[in-house]
């Protein structure tokens, strides 16, 4: 299967914004109402950014085998997930959610 630009980019921001939708939840696992809205401001934000990025595109053309798109993917978890507003099991959360959405769960 081979990963279009668009697919790629809107998997990044789907898992920016659920890394970033995880740090918002209460330990009850639910999202406070004003704690997303302040959320998707910020998820705008970097996907606006992302967007804006010279050459992202061409870059991201030139990943076109699952193996590619596992190790950038890889990459960009681990770049996110050493940042100090990001908790790793927040990150742990969101894949396990994204697998779940993905296998139709």
């Amino acid at each position: 299967m081979r990963m279009t630009k668009a697919r790629l980019l809107e998997i990044i921001k789907e898992e920016v914004e659920n890394i970033s939708l995880s740090e918002a939840e209460p330990e009850g696992g639910e999202v406070e109402a004003d704690a997303g809205e302040e959320t998707k401001k910020d998820v705008q934000r970097v996907g606006d950014k992302l967007d804006k990025t010279a050459g992202l595109e061409r870059m991201l053309g030139a990943i076109n085998t699952p193996q590619e798109f596992h190790q950038l993917m890889v990459m960009f978890l681990e770049k996110a997930s050493q940042h100090p507003s990001i908790k790793p099991n927040n990150v742990k959360r969101s894949l396990l959610q994204l697998a779940k959405e993905a296998s139709g769960q």
